[in-house]
This record gives C-alpha cells, sequence and structure tokens, in this order.
C-alpha cells in the first residue's frame, strides 16, 4: 500500500512539474513511467525491482511515442521565401538567352536576369521553369509544350 501512494505521488510530482516547465516532454515521460510501476504495484507485484523495471519500460516507452507525435508535428516542411520561392515557378523570356549572354524573363510582373540551366539557346516568348537560383541570376529551361 504504501508503494503504490509513493508511485502515485512520484506520478503527480512529474506531471506537475512538466506543467510548470512546458515543452521538456521528459517529466510527462517519467509521470508514465510512475503510473507503470503504480500499475505494477496494484498488481501485487511489490518486489522493488520488478516496480523498477516497470517505472524503466514505461518511461522508455512514453518517451518513444512522445518523440515519434513531437518530431511529426514540430519538423514539418518549411516553406520557401523570398527568392528561393522562385525556384519551379513559370514565367516567359523577354530577351533571349544564349550560353554566352544572359537574357531577361518576366515572372510574375517582375523582370529578372537569367541563364540557361543547361547551356542552350531559348528565344524570346518561350515559356521557361526556374531551375536553380544563382546569385541575383536565374537559371531558367524551357517548358516542354
Amino acid at each position: 500500500m504504501i508503494l503504490s501512494v509513493f508511485w502515485c505521488a512520484v506520478a503527480i510530482l512529474f506531471f506537475l512539474f512538466e506543467l510548470g516547465h512546458p515543452g521538456l516532454f521528459f517529466c510527462l515521460a517519467f509521470s508514465c513511467g510512475a503510473v507503470a510501476a503504480l500499475i505494477a504495484t496494484l498488481f501485487d507485484a511489490h518486489e522493488l525491482l520488478l516496480q523498477a523495471v516497470s517505472f524503466f519500460m514505461g518511461t522508455m516507452v512514453s518517451l518513444c511515442v512522445l518523440r515519434y507525435f513531437i518530431r511529426k508535428n514540430l519538423h514539418q516542411k518549411a516553406h520557401r521565401t523570398n527568392i528561393d520561392a522562385l525556384v519551379g515557378r513559370h514565367g516567359f523570356v523577354i530577351v533571349a538567352i544564349t550560353p554566352m549572354r544572359p537574357g531577361s524573363v518576366k515572372i510574375g510582373g517582375q523582370l529578372w536576369m537569367a541563364v540557361s540551366a543547361h547551356q542552350e539557346d531559348i528565344p524570346a516568348n518561350t515559356v521557361i521553369e526556374i531551375v536553380y537560383v544563382r546569385g541575383a541570376h536565374l537559371a531558367v529551361k524551357p517548358v516542354a509544350q
């Protein structure tokens, strides 16, 4: 009976500590481990070694589960911004592009200097796709129509 009260108190203390320090999630895992040890004591497991193993296993399982959900929610795909957001967009050539000389392209109403990504001639009024950005120049390729 005393051990079940002890594990209940440990679970509550770790849970309260987690509430006081959000974002750690370690204390929540320890609280789950203490609940596992409490369940073990309720099933007449009065050996301290068995309770410690239950505490350890409950903590490890809850850490794995919490890690899965945290990584799933925290590491969402980042949105590309500024000049990096241009990659993949389409536009059209205003001034012809040659391998030796950059030309001009119009993307979303803005004029940009552009070079050919594959060292080929791209005539004016050709629909292009931005492959990558190099400095202040866009590297483009013609879109197959």
